[in-house]
């Protein structure tokens, strides 16, 4: 496959889920019990992600704690933090 194929093709596949989502994650649920966001491993880090779920979970005087982490053939992990009483 020539690269001015290839080049453009690659540049799709990438930036599907942004372009989908329009940022580098989605938030699937976020309430007073847990936050369920997916994102994009190529686009943003689970530092960042991590740092969005303590934002929901503060908003109810909450912290979050990792509950489960799947990942994609594609890259995009879905995570589910638990909102847990604040120590």
């Amino acid at each position: 496959m020539s690269a001015k194929i290839l080049v453009p093709m690659l540049a799709v596949v990438l930036g599907g889920c942004v372009a989908v989502w329009g940022q580098s994650y989605s938030i699937d649920s976020a309430n007073a019990d847990a936050v369920t966001v997916k994102y994009d491993t190529n686009f943003t880090t689970a530092d960042h992600i991590r740092t969005l779920a303590d934002q929901s979970c503060r908003r109810y005087g909450k912290t979050a704690r990792l509950r489960e982490r799947n990942r994609s053939i594609w890259q995009i992990v879905t995570v589910t933090y638990d909102c847990v009483a604040a120590k």
